[in-house]
């Protein structure tokens, strides 16, 4: 090397000291980490709200990091491979963290290149003269052969334990192994130190690397942050708007790339946004369908971002219990579909998350899978209203009605009409076409989620109790065309499309005034407010619809039922 760049060698290496020194470590200052409304970096912050002990996000300091790292750690890794699991639960052991890590983020992303561990090692190589192959001893067997023009070479990888032997030890050791066994020619020896990269195999290992990394970053000696060509004084933090800290390229930065999408571009981020991304994973779930778990296929992921942070600390306090009772040491993991997960472990939570009630905070649903052949990301909006619903729901007497209701959501535009608000009523009926819901669970979906009036869901109570004895009338006036009323009503609501009904409202009101004598089946200002919500016709068609039959008397139903059975040949 000339002493000219030796000297520029020296020079970059004073300037990378002097920015490292620039930067300042705030292990006692409050307010580092704040509410981004990025979900990557506020879960990450949740996860270390609850490894710090902290209410706020706002309180959190590096100190209190440090001084709960192990334990955070200990309370999680230990359960690797427990001695109790089942034998499908060892096998599927397997599935560590970092495997997770592997879907999660592209191999290029830092979080691989910390959890390898470099292993030194001797590479022996014994050389002989060709002629001499027969004469060789047994114990090279245990050697790679390779044979050039005029040698034979034999080498073998040797790792060094912790009584680190000296490359003479080694050849001192095999040319008196070979003298030993009177091998007759000429040999000698390449020995040479090899510094060797292998992939951490436990969970043990695996969070030692992975807090050392940690403690590092917060004490601002990781290579990461040491990086001439990373470290980024010049712009401000993508996330939270402090100064960047460092830049990094998009590959190898968590799902900040949609599918197909070739212009990484850099993010500049400051080192606590850093520091949260490598935290937010202890949130995600994993989900998994029956077919994919049969073929031994990975899962996706999905996680939540609450739009209050004290909501975000609560429900991550939860995800990192639910991975302390994992026996595997891995993700929580659910068997079932993709709208169907979510939205039954969301039903579940909200009986776990008592901020959520009081803060009236909304929440997005992201789902994710990030490899090698392209990052999956999808989010999913839930309406405020939704939890009031299922608040509702949660009540002693209605219980029941969420798994009524879910069982018939099945594919994905059933769920996207779910928290859309249009509810398909009609497919809440049993195998006679009666309804399985409550009136009230109705009621209260069609004005916490669908945002419906309550003036107008009174108009259509009103209105399928005048048509009760609209379809009655029909029936008396001439008895013999059917045995009842109730066939009438079947035949209307079954063969008729919903715009007939309020197409044709004036012309049946006009016969039940004279049937009745002076009675409107519907006011002419409930006319209008129905008018005027038209385009909810298919709802209220079947709003309606199920209010009548909710009205039914025993022996209504009875002959109800005979009919349907009639019409079904059964």
């Amino acid at each position: 090397m000339s002493e000219r760049q030796i000297e520029i060698d020296f020079e970059e290496k004073r300037d990378l000291e002097t920015e490292i020194s620039n930067i300042k470590i705030d292990n006692d200052k409050k307010g580092l980490f704040t509410f981004t409304g990025n979900p990557i970096i506020d879960n990450g912050i949740a996860v270390l709200a609850n490894i710090a002990n902290k209410d706020n996000f706002e309180d959190i300091t590096p100190q209190n990091i440090l001084e709960n790292l192990d334990s955070f750690f200990e309370k999680i890794k230990d359960k690797f491979n427990d001695v109790n699991a089942s034998k499908d639960e060892k096998k599927y052991s397997k599935k560590k963290l970092k495997q997770h890590l592997i879907l999660l983020y592209t191999p290029n992303h830092y979080l691989h290149g910390i959890n390898n561990k470099i292993i030194k090692s001797f590479v022996v190589k014994i050389i002989f003269d060709n002629n001499d192959i027969d004469a060789l001893p047994k114990f090279l067997n245990d050697f790679e052969k390779k044979i050039s023009k005029n040698k034979t070479s034999f080498i073998k990888e040797i790792i060094i334990d912790n009584s680190t032997k000296s490359k003479e030890f080694y050849e001192k050791k095999y040319t008196e192994k070979l003298k030993s066994e009177e091998v007759i020619g000429d040999f000698n020896f390449e020995i040479k130190i090899v510094d060797k990269k292998t992939s951490v195999e436990t969970n043990d290992e695996y969070f030692t690397t992975f807090k050392s990394e940690v403690e590092k970053n917060l004490k601002l000696t990781s290579k990461t942050m040491n990086d001439k060509r990373r470290i980024e004084k010049n712009n401000i933090c993508n996330f939270c708007g402090k100064s960047s800290d460092i830049s990094l390229s998009k590959d190898i930065f968590p799902l900040t790339s949609a599918l197909n999408d070739f212009n990484l571009g850099i993010v500049h981020i400051c080192r606590y946004c850093y520091l949260t991304s490598l935290f937010s994973f202890f949130n995600f779930i994993n989900f998994k369908t029956e077919e994919a778990l049969k073929k031994g296929k990975s899962g996706m992921y999905f996680f939540y971002h609450f739009s209050n942070s004290q909501v975000m600390i609560e429900y991550s306090k939860h995800q990192i219990q639910k991975l302390q009772k994992e026996k595997l040491a891995s993700l929580q993991t659910i068997i079932g579909g993709q709208y169907s997960s979510v939205f039954n472990d969301l039903y579940e939570k909200i009986n776990f998350l008592p901020t959520l009630k009081k803060s009236n905070s909304s929440v997005v649903i992201y789902f994710l899978l990030n490899h090698n052949e392209g990052a999956f990301y999808q989010n999913l909006t839930l309406p405020n209203g939704l939890f009031r619903f299922w608040y509702f729901l949660n009540s002693p007497n209605y219980q029941n009605e969420w798994s009524k209701i879910h069982s018939k959501l099945i594919h994905k535009k059933d769920y996207q009409d779910f928290i859309s608000g249009n509810l398909n009523i009609r497919k809440y009926k049993d195998e006679n076409k009666m309804p399985i819901l409550k009136k009230e669970t109705i009621k209260s979906y069609l004005m916490e989620v669908a945002l419906m009036n309550e003036e107008l869901i009174k108009i259509c109570e009103t209105l399928a109790s005048k048509l009760v004895n609209y379809f009655k009338k029909i029936h008396e006036r001439n008895a013999k065309r059917r045995e009842n009323w109730t066939e009438d009503f079947f035949d209307f609501f079954n063969h008729k499309k919903s715009f007939e009904l309020f197409n044709n409202l004036f012309s049946m009101n006009n016969d039940y005034f004279r049937w009745t004598e002076g009675e409107n089946l519907i006011s002419v200002s409930s006319s209008k407010i129905l008018l005027d919500n038209f385009k909810k016709s298919n709802m209220l068609y079947g709003l309606i619809e199920f209010f009548i039959l909710n009205s039914f008397e025993e022996d209504e139903k009875k002959q109800y039922f005979n009919y349907v059975n009639k019409k079904e040949n059964k």
